[in-house]
């Protein structure tokens, strides 16, 4: 067999619209002899590219803006000119493969075929979906080709009728190779150029639109039809019924490598010797088109584009390695001008003449040459001009500012502080006059404060009062260290664990499950002496810097003093709340909400005159809490320190006050009445879109400030306070407050007194403000020169605390920045960690129109280099994950599947998991959403996970209604939040709260393209299920419906009724334990395994199983059932009970079932209430759920409710008889709502009952299914 020596083992290309398993068969004569083709016209050949044009004028423009024309010039000299070709002159391939099937010849311009011409008739059958591969034709194989054929190369065989619609170009050849086309009316054998790696690419459904088969089987596309040649065309060809067909180049397995040697159908078509650039072409509407290789993994696309967008996202290292960024002539950017500038009126104050050079050597970027000639412009010499001007308005080095305006302050009459001391005097003078109350020793605080305002000095005795006043009696214990008792059974330890949890849980819940979600532990400090001891050393290590300057203020400047008048309502406002831990001397928030307020307006008054705090108030003590599970060393514990309530109480006043008085620079977003974190995070990922579509060069950087709360100077604190304008008084008291604090650090049972010299309490209310205020200078004195602007988004600097982030155009601008930084820190005592720190360069290339992330700019900060992020890097800021330059949410389902698991090992009961995933673990998750990327796949994602975790715990069959898990509390739900249908609205109201933003960049940057897409597809997100859900409201009523429409969820329609009876959903309470907790969830739900819950939806029978004619719902068990009948008595009995004990401790006089003989025969209500001249006839009922509550509330009120009865009950008045309705699944009929509430009874009392009402059907169930009385069915 001829050519059996080549590799046929190509894939067959598969129509993408062909079934599987369809055959095609196919009649065709085989022509023996050539036919000789006619003239075509001549082609010219690009010697470079082998690329065919039909003029040569079109061959000179290619060459031109190709760039092979200086190629072609050179290999002039060595070859001949271009060659051209009459199509059919020279040798052709022979044709082989899947195109080499004769077919019968039926053209017009082609000679009729004659008997001898005509060969035999061939069925070739084609299996579209599962073709192993092209073996070739049959007449190759079995040489039936006539040699003579082959060797002149001109054999190219004729499409019969209709061949034209139904023909599938196949190809499978690399890039070098070429193969042909039946083009039956030229007669002709072409050559594709070059041929696709792929047919499917190509290649349309055999049968497939009249059309579609010239384009897909020469590559041309729609728009190219009416120029293709006319013999390309058949008569039902027509270009108004085509539809483009995009069909995908890879077919799932990654193409052959360009050099493989595996070929194909179009591979044996062609010619081994034949060469390239001599094969005739089709035109350039004809060729088919190109396959774009990915050089990394050999994926094959059909565009630039989508090669483009393939390797920027899989490969983005080596796509952005590959962005040239070189620039002949770069231009001179206007903050590297400005910096130059600078530097250059530094030199010529320091009276240096050779400026150039040591311009150059400042800005090694630039050559000699262009340094000399841009000092040249006149633009940059007006720059330095106005520069030198303003360097002259500052005051000469010997003036000292500061004293300046301390002078100018002392001198003008209307510059000194409101004396506001009076009006306090007289406020406690009228405080005072009034009599004491009897608790908290107040007859000596009153004589304490009249003693004051007669002139004395009261200190002292202030100091006494409140040391024996507001301290705690029971003496406070430190944890103890972990005892180590020898080895305990693993059954020991379970129940140790599962206690500890527990007390811990009672007494500080949040600890409690943050602790567990943290998975922290208990500190694992070996040494508590020598880790105290390392503290101590940190807080109380001197302090020496050099004193800070003042800039010289206004003469008509009048300072502010935040020590005016206290009153009721400051007070009430300042309260800690009543779960707030107690200061060092066990003084809580509980008991000081319980002390009068006149006391508490009176010693506030009166701790304020004094020019300082008293010694005890200034005391605290401090914890030590772990960053991380395992902590051991200093460094890896966070101080909190924990002032007096009293302390707190004052400090949270002044603060309100400065805050309403100081305006702190607007880039400091932190510790504001505003959303800083939102704004930041935006306004951050607004700059990297900007620089990286606009095509604008960005230079920045995120600092982390090293332990900032701990290390800033008290010097540098007061001179914050100075630079804002408050009066040196108030400056001289958080000096004295500073100086005179003691703290008692606690770990492990051991503690160390210290007095720290540096540092803020982290804990009270006054220290953010302060910490505001030392970094305040250095965000006000960043110049809007140095950078990053595009469009109206403008910043250079970003603070969130101590969170900075400095951005510039330039790399040059953000290492002047990073300089700054440094020397303002030092100053106040504090110094970056280059470790944590990490910068990011865009540079654009405008050649390539992209942005590229560079990392060979070394910035330094102190000497030390701070590290560079990469395209695909990841970094955090405020809790928000960046990979290069976008933000991502990756880490999101691995986090929480991690908090799931943790919450579902720890020792807690079923309730107090709840409580922790609906208060705790659910909030982790929801910054991260709403400030990152989301999509519906991804939310939806995270509420099955969420929703398997809860039905894992409670054991809930999986056909339970969504709503329940979703709806809130009060309307019958379990309360838990669906991130899919809130969080959206909670992006909606983040990205529109940006424009109504008090910081102008991140107003203007809300109106940018990238904030506009966002609240798109936020928008686009609230669509749920037909439904437009804005808010957590609609959220909520969404799912409130979607209960109360469901067959289980509908009887709890009525838990709105009475608010509060179903708070035992989620308040977490140990009332129940967590087996019963799960018991009567299921029971709520009506998730009871009963007959008809477990065949629901089957036909089968679902009798009772005791015999009864009625269908085992939990309805018929609870109400009908005689199984049950005991325990419904039971349960009617336990509710009676509880609300005779209530009604008794309310003080009314309770008669339990008295008997009363009337004519309709003797009643006994369950309970007849006397107090006063008011009486009241109660009787309880638990009904069934088909029935409406209020018209079975009425149906038993009106059983009692007749004259005679009620004449018998109370003869001086008319009684009120009502009725204690509710069903069996603990649901409230409103009318016995409102009498309970009259009677005294709260909402605790109305959920207590509904869990009585609840157990005692538990009871029933159980009873229900361990009975084996079968009662006979009735006939």
């Amino acid at each position: 067999m001829k050519n059996a020596g080549k590799e046929s083992g190509c894939r067959q290309a598969v129509a993408p619209s062909a079934r599987p398993g369809r055959v095609f068969t196919r009649s065709m004569r085989v022509q023996m002899e050539p036919q000789v083709p006619p003239d075509v016209s001549t082609e010219f050949i690009c010697d470079v590219c082998d690329r065919a044009f039909a003029t040569k004028r079109g061959l000179g423009v290619h060459q031109t803006r190709q760039g092979h024309k200086n190629k072609n010039e050179e290999s002039r000299a060595t070859k001949p000119p271009a060659k051209t070709k009459k199509s059919g002159e020279n040798d052709a391939p022979p044709v082989r493969g899947c195109e080499g099937i004769p077919e019968r010849q039926q053209c017009d311009d082609q000679r009729p075929l004659t008997e001898s011409q005509v060969g035999r008739t061939e069925e070739m059958v084609l299996e579209v979906s599962q073709a192993p591969g092209c073996e070739g034709s049959r007449e190759e194989q079995e040489g039936n080709v006539p040699s003579e054929v082959q060797a002149q190369g001109t054999y190219s065989p004729v499409p019969a009728p209709g061949v034209l619609e139904t023909a599938v170009a196949h190809s499978h050849a690399d890039h070098a190779s070429k193969g042909s086309v039946w083009d039956g009316r030229a007669g002709t054998s072409v050559a594709l150029a070059p041929p696709v790696r792929n047919a499917a690419a190509v290649c349309g459904p055999a049968g497939g639109n009249r059309g579609a088969s010239v384009w897909r089987s020469t590559g041309a596309r729609p728009k190219d039809w009416r120029s293709l040649p006319p013999g390309l065309l058949s008569d039902s060809d027509s270009d108004e019924e085509v539809v483009p067909v995009s069909y995908r180049v890879a077919t799932g397995d990654h193409p052959q490598d360009v050099s493989s040697t595996n070929e194909g159908c179009l591979d044996n078509a062609s010619v081994g010797t034949g060469s390239a650039s001599t094969q005739p072409r089709i035109s350039s509407s004809q060729v088919m088109p190109t396959h774009h290789v990915c050089p990394e993994c050999n994926r094959a696309f059909g565009t630039l584009i989508g090669l483009s967008q393939h390797r920027r996202q899989a490969h983005m290292e080596e796509y952005n390695a590959e962005i040239d960024i070189q620039r002949t002539k770069p231009r001179w950017h206007d903050e590297e001008e400005y910096l130059m500038a600078v530097y250059e009126v530094q030199l010529r104050q320091e009276r240096v003449y050779n400026l150039n050079q040591r311009l150059h050597q400042k800005f090694p970027t630039r050559t000699f040459d262009a340094i000399k000639s841009h000092r040249r412009d006149a633009g940059y010499r007006k720059l330095v001009e106005d520069l030198q001007r303003n360097q002259n308005r500052e005051p000469a080095n010997g003036h000292n500012g500061y004293q300046d305006e301390l002078s100018n302050v002392v001198d003008a009459q209307d510059a000194s502080p409101v004396d506001k001391r009076a009006e306090i005097c007289d406020e406690i003078r009228k405080l005072t006059a009034k009599p004491p109350p009897k608790s908290y020793q107040a007859c000596r605080l009153w004589e304490i404060a009249k003693r004051f305002l007669s002139g004395e000095r009261v200190s002292m005795e202030l100091n006494a009062y409140l040391r024996e006043s507001f301290s705690s009696d029971e003496v406070r214990r430190n944890a103890h260290a972990p005892s180590n008792s020898g080895e305990e059974s693993r059954r020991k330890k379970k129940k140790k664990e599962y206690a500890k949890f527990q007390n811990l849980y009672k007494k500080d819940r949040s600890r409690c499950i943050r602790q567990i979600l943290d998975d922290t532990g208990v500190s694992q400090v070996e040494d508590p002496d020598e880790f105290l001891e390392e503290w101590r050393t940190a807080m109380e290590a001197p302090v020496q810097t050099a004193p800070l300057s003042m800039e010289p203020r206004p003469h008509s400047f009048r300072p502010f003093d935040p020590r005016s008048v206290i009153t009721a309502s400051d007070i009430k406002y300042a309260l800690p709340a009543r779960n707030s831990a107690s200061g060092p001397d066990g003084f809580s928030a509980k008991r000081l909400h319980t002390v009068p307020m006149i006391i508490l307006r009176v010693l506030i008054n009166l701790i304020m005159l004094q020019r300082r705090l008293p010694l005890v108030l200034c005391n605290a003590r401090t914890i030590f809490i772990p960053k991380v599970p395992g902590a051991s060393t200093a460094n890896l514990h966070r101080p909190i320190t924990v002032s007096h309530v009293l302390t707190r109480v004052l400090h949270k006043i002044y603060t309100k006050r400065l805050m309403n008085e100081i305006q702190l620079d607007l880039r400091q977003r932190a510790f504001i009445p505003a959303d800083g974190c939102a704004e930041n995070v935006m306004l951050l990922q607004i700059i990297m879109d900007e620089a990286k579509h606009s095509l604008v060069p960005l230079a920045m950087a995120s600092v982390d400030v090293a332990k900032a709360f701990d290390k800033v100077t008290h010097q540098a604190i007061v001179h914050g306070l100075r630079c804002k304008g408050v009066s040196d008084e108030f400056c001289n008291y958080i000096g004295d407050y500073y100086s005179m604090a003691t703290t008692v650090l606690g770990i492990n049972g051991k503690t160390l007194l210290v007095h720290p010299t540096r540092g803020v309490r982290q804990g009270d209310p006054l220290s953010p403000l302060l910490f505001n205020l030392v970094l305040d200078k250095f965000l006000q004195k960043q110049h809007q020169a140095i950078s990053f602007r595009s469009g109206g988004v403008s910043a250079s600097a970003m603070a969130f605390a101590d969170d900075i982030i400095l951005t510039a155009a330039t790399p040059g601008g953000l290492q002047s920045q990073l300089d700054h930084l440094h020397q303002y820190l030092q100053e106040r005592g504090l110094d970056v960690n280059a470790s944590k720190s990490r910068t990011l360069t865009i540079i654009p290339s405008g050649k390539d129109k992209k942005a590229k992330i560079v990392t060979d700019r070394n910035y330094t900060i102190g000497g030390q280099p701070i590290e560079a992020t990469t395209c695909t890097a990841t970094w955090k800021y405020l809790g928000i994950q960046f990979r290069g330059v976008l933000a991502t949410n990756d880490s999101v389902r691995k986090d929480l599947a991690t908090l799931l698991n943790r919450l579902a090992k720890a020792p807690l009961k079923p309730q107090q998991r709840l409580v922790a995933l609906r208060f705790y673990l659910i909030p982790r998750l929801i910054h991260r959403l709403v400030l990152g990327p989301v999509t519906a796949k991804m939310l939806l994602s995270l509420d099955r996970m969420v929703r398997a975790a809860v039905r894992h715990w409670l054991n809930l069959p999986h056909d339970v209604p969504l709503g329940f898990l979703y709806a809130p509390i009060p309307v019958g739900g379990l309360g838990i939040l669906c991130l899919r249908t809130t969080i959206p609205g909670m992006r909606i109201k983040r990205l529109n709260g940006l424009l109504h933003s008090s910081h102008y960049p991140c107003a203007a940057a809300a109106t940018t393209e990238t904030m506009i897409k966002a609240s798109r597809q936020a928008e686009n997100l609230a669509h749920f299920r037909g439904e437009v859900l804005l808010n957590s409201k609609a959220s909520a009523k969404y799912w409130t419906k979607q209960l109360h429409q469901s067959f289980d969820g509908m009887p709890l329609r009525s838990c709105t009724n009475a608010i509060g009876s179903t708070a035992w959903l989620g308040e977490g309470t140990t009332f129940l334990s967590g087996r019963e907790f799960i018991k009567l969830v299921k029971f709520h739900i009506s998730a009871i395994p009963t007959l008809t819950r477990l065949k629901r939806g089957q036909d089968v029978p679902v009798s009772c199983r005791a015999g009864c004619d009625a269908r085992e719902s939990l309805g018929h068990i609870l109400q009908q059932c005689h199984r049950t009948h005991h325990q419904r008595i039971q349960r009617h009995d336990g509710i009676v009970r509880y609300l005779s004990s209530r009604l008794k401790e309310k003080g009314w006089r309770v008669l339990q079932e008295p008997h009363y003989r009337t004519s309709q025969g003797v009643k006994i209500p369950d309970l007849v209430i006397h107090r006063d001249q008011q009486s009241v006839v109660l009787d309880v009922q638990v009904v069934g759920t088909r029935v409406a509550l209020s018209d079975a509330y009425e149906m038993k009120r009106n059983k009692y409710l007749f004259p005679e009865l009620t004449r018998q009950v109370n003869p001086n008045s008319s009684p009120v008889v009502a009725a204690v309705t509710m069903s069996y699944r603990g649901t409230w009929a409103r009318e016995s709502v409102n009498i309970l509430t009259d009677v005294g009874l709260g909402r605790n009392d109305l959920k207590i009952m509904s869990i009585r009402c609840m157990q005692g059907g538990l009871r029933a169930f159980s009873v229900h299914q361990k009975a084996t009385a079968v009662r006979p069915r009735h006939p």
